[in-house]
């Protein structure tokens, strides 16, 4: 539950239809709108450098990017990257590291909101 949404309304609409977030095509204005360029099927450019990212790290990008300033809590955010998977322990600090590490210099920053989620916010 996000609010008053459930997790099913901070979901794309459109990840049923493509099954992957790379291949969506509302994926690459979301990213633009961040400074990050897609260069490949699999690899993300920010000014500084070429990440190789996983689907987990753009589903996370885009949950987060189509809810801005709102903070989504870590179960939703394991719900929406991991459906129907069990996740282990560090999963989510690892996928918040890799979608920082790929973010960092952009217009964008990830906040952690202790204790309830995450957030983006947008850098002026």
């Amino acid at each position: 539950m996000v609010g008053d949404k459930l997790v099913s309304d901070i979901m794309c609409d459109l990840y049923d239809e493509y099954l992957s977030c790379r291949l969506c095509p509302k994926f690459n204005g979301l990213v633009e709108t961040v400074g990050i360029h897609k260069e490949s099927a699999n690899k993300l450019v920010n000014d500084s450098s070429r990440l190789l990212v996983s689907d987990n790290v753009i589903r996370l990008l885009c949950i987060l990017l189509k809810n801005e300033a709102k903070v989504i809590s870590k179960s939703d955010i394991i719900y929406y990257v991991w459906p129907d998977q069990v996740v282990g322990v560090n999963s989510l600090p690892v996928l918040i590291h890799q979608a920082r590490t790929l973010i960092k210099g952009s217009h964008c920053e990830l906040i952690t909101i202790r204790c309830k989620g995450y957030a983006i916010k947008m850098i002026s």
